[in-house]
């Protein structure tokens, strides 16, 4: 399974969850050691940013889904879970699709259905400003229980929580180009994530 971010950056996943990555359009690949987990079932480099996710749906690939800013960390997307997905694809930052077994319903001892399995999953992630967009930046997931992940392809250089009250409740200087928020200590509400790459400002808008 292959995928390119553009045309010079793109990974190559094998059976068993061997990472590849080129930097040169696929002339040459070189053997990456990320931590985490990552599915062998099939992969896609998300456009216009660092951003990988990879899919498995068997005992060879892995059951799961897991992502990745910057290829050398993968978060599993659903922890501790047995959900095989299918070819996943996106086709920009925030629109992305994967496909699942349709399996037959699983049913009680007494006639009733527990659950049908099976269909298309859509990915939501947060929309960006296009100013933001522009620099490659990806962040998820929206709503948000506890850590909140975002990237850019440009380096990070200040971020900001603001509750609707206009209190900043988090700031942060990581002058990198991935960032986790911590957000399991903030009550339940609406927050402005206010980000600077380079240059550029922008906001998103974040539910916890």
């Amino acid at each position: 399974e292959i995928s390119f971010n553009d045309d010079t950056h793109g990974y190559l996943v094998e059976t068993g969850g061997l990472l590849y990555n080129t930097t040169d359009g696929g002339e040459t690949w070189n053997l990456s050691f990320p931590s985490g987990t990552v599915y062998s079932g099939s992969i896609s480099a998300v456009p216009g940013t660092n951003a990988i996710v990879t899919t498995g749906s068997g005992e060879t690939t892995g059951f799961g889904c897991s992502y990745s800013l910057d290829g050398l960390e993968f978060i599993d997307m659903i922890e501790g879970s047995f959900i095989g997905m299918l070819d996943v694809e996106f086709l920009d930052a925030s629109t992305g699709y994967a496909g699942s077994f349709k399996s037959a319903e699983s049913t009680t001892t007494d006639g009733d259905i527990i659950a049908e399995r099976g269909g298309m999953f859509k990915f939501i992630s947060t929309l960006a400003t296009e100013d933001l967009q522009a620099k490659g930046f990806i962040s998820f997931p929206n709503p948000v229980e506890s850590i909140y992940h975002m990237g850019a392809k440009e380096t990070i250089t200040n971020v900001s929580v603001v509750n609707l009250l206009g209190q900043e409740v988090y700031a942060s200087q990581p002058s990198a180009l991935t960032h986790d928020i911590d957000m399991s200590n903030l009550p339940h509400g609406t927050y402005i994530i206010n980000i600077t790459i380079g240059d550029v400002a922008g906001s998103v808008k974040v539910v916890k």
